[in-house]
């Protein structure tokens, strides 16, 4: 028998031996227990990751909601009552927006002023203007044209007249997907590491 066709037969005994076959499904089942462990993460902080956007946007919603009720005007010492234009005056004048944040305000379905972190312009403003007119309290998610996701919740003022206003405040997901998607980063190569070692120590 030549060389080749002895290393050939020895080269099929050793993918038909029993060891061979039992450490093929050990891999198999390491690698299937890894992919859905990234899924599974992977959901996990994408589900975290909204629930913190959801807390910081409902905070922002029931600062304003306390200014707007019982707040005074500091122009001239009475209550805002149903005045949109001073409610928000007042507000962005004294709230600053965290990084990713803005805030939207809107006077009879109209834009009135915005403040934010920069990362929205005035030509980025367009898509949000529907929330002028929303009649409830509305919450969801928009993309922009940059591909960019951003989340918002608006809430109406109510003058009882022509007046009516809302207020919208809207974060930038673009940062907290990025945490994710590093966290996903440092766990794959966390798994492939030990998906080696398991292999060689089953071996």
């Amino acid at each position: 028998m030549s060389g080749r066709a002895e290393l050939g037969l020895r080269w099929r005994r050793f993918l038909g031996g029993a060891r061979t076959r039992v450490l093929a499904a050990y891999l198999i089942l390491l690698v299937f227990c890894t992919v859905v462990s990234l899924f599974t993460l992977h959901q996990v902080l994408i589900s975290r990751a909204g629930e913190r956007v959801d807390s910081d946007l409902v905070q922002e919603t029931m600062e304003f909601r306390r200014l707007a009720s019982d707040g005074r005007d500091p122009r001239t010492g009475e209550p805002f009552g149903q005045d949109p234009k001073a409610i928000f005056d007042v507000f962005l004048s004294r709230n600053v927006p965290a990084e990713g944040e803005a805030f939207f305000t809107f006077v009879g379905g109209q834009p009135y002023l915005t403040s934010g972190s920069g990362q929205l312009r005035r030509p980025e403003f367009e898509p949000f203007e529907p929330l002028g007119r929303v009649q409830q309290t509305t919450g969801g998610e928009l993309e922009l044209s940059d591909e960019r996701r951003i989340r918002y919740l608006a809430v109406p003022v109510s003058s009882g007249g022509s007046q009516d206003g809302v207020f919208a405040v809207t974060i930038d997901l673009s940062g907290e997907l990025e945490e994710v998607n590093d966290a996903l980063q440092v766990a794959a190569l966390v798994f492939l590491g030990v998906l080696l070692v398991a292999s060689v120590l089953a071996w």
